[in-house]
């Protein structure tokens, strides 16, 4: 019997990555020699594919096509491999080539070409590729989360919020619906259905992402208490997290504790050394306590790596009034200015009113 695995992209979580060999074909109980070196290639392309090795995966699902041009599978082998390998406009290519040939499984394929889009920020052309999956036999509350995700990339919070309810009533153990749900309410400011949303998330499957959202959430509500915690076990499940010591020192930051505040900023740089955030933050919480050479120190090094960085440049025009850097000061402002900054506008007026 002649089986060749369908390669289906699957995602979760805000883009983590996996594929699933799903959908089988058995249309023949007879194999030709040539389907049988078809078939060969083809398995070693997936193969590759697992291994990571998506140059090789392509020449063999190529290798197939040779034997046996009208093998969809190895057009959508080959899509996938493009995929992984971040050529999207390649990988739409080939999975519309599978489309031609195969109608049986248009959904799969339709979802796979909007995963392509979706890959390739082009959110649009993803959702409509998503909603011609979801007219065919295809059923996946898949299709609704990535619809979900696309909408929310969009600003398109309550439209994201309905996709994700979607996926969720397909699938009420699906976490990262929860997850992800939470985050578009909490993006339209309803930071309570946030919290129940993360909150059942947690309940499902405990991941250190959703503790660290959740703890977000809370620090939005000034609940700084709830907040640190959250941060606290998002840390002991993921301690490596660098972005959440820089999210848990912002918390300590708001309730007042400096020197903690300052130990996270640090531990997030010791993981990350060109994490431009927590050098900017870590500039602010020396500003505060008034240790103004450190706080140069770190807002310099904030801007060296990320030269863009529009609120370190007003920190930094805030740190050079006080060491009496005026004109320094003013250039630093004008530069947050022009990065689209407007608060920088209020500092570089208010000192045209004291000359």
């Amino acid at each position: 019997m002649k089986k060749y695995c369908f390669l289906m992209i699957l995602f979760a979580g805000f883009m983590e990555k996996t594929y699933s060999q799903a959908e089988v074909d058995t249309t023949s109980t007879i194999m030709l020699a040539e389907n049988q070196e078809a078939e060969q290639a083809y398995n070693q392309g997936l193969e590759e594919i697992k291994n990571r090795n998506y140059t090789y995966a392509l020449s063999h699902f190529t290798d197939a096509l040779k034997y046996k041009p009208d093998l969809y599978q190895a057009y959508n082998g080959r899509g996938t491999a493009y995929l992984l390998m971040k050529d999207y406009q390649n990988a739409i290519r080939e999975f519309r080539k599978a489309l031609k040939m195969n109608p049986q499984n248009k959904g799969s394929l339709y979802y796979n070409i909007a995963i392509a889009y979706q890959l390739d920020h082009q959110y649009d052309s993803a959702i409509n590729n998503l909603k011609l999956a979801e007219k065919t036999a295809f059923k996946s509350p898949k299709v609704y989360y990535n619809m979900g995700f696309c909408l929310y990339q969009q600003g398109k919070y309550t439209e994201a919020i309905a996709a994700y309810d979607k996926a969720i009533a397909a699938d009420p153990k699906y976490a990262d619906a929860y997850n992800d749900r939470g985050s578009a309410k909490r993006q339209a400011g309803d930071l309570e259905g946030a919290i129940q949303d993360y909150s059942e998330a947690i309940n499902i499957s405990p991941k250190a992402m959703y503790y660290d959202n959740r703890g977000t959430a809370y620090r939005r509500m000034k609940l700084f208490g709830e907040a640190i915690e959250d941060y606290t076990m998002a840390l002991r499940l993921s301690p490596d997290a660098y972005a959440i010591y820089n999210n848990q020192g912002s918390a300590r930051y708001d309730k007042g504790d400096y020197q903690e505040a300052i130990e996270d900023y640090k531990k997030a740089i010791s993981l990350k050394p060109d994490y431009a955030p927590a050098y900017n933050n870590l500039g602010t919480v020396y500003y505060v306590i008034q240790n103004y050479p450190e706080a140069l120190k770190a807002l310099n090094k904030a801007i060296e790596l990320n030269p863009s960085y529009g609120y370190a440049y007003f920190n930094r025009g805030n740190v050079k009034e006080e060491l009496k850097d005026v004109e320094g000061a003013v250039n630093d402002w004008k530069k947050a200015a022009s990065l689209g900054l407007k608060l920088a506008e209020t500092n570089i007026d208010d000192y045209k009113k004291k000359k």
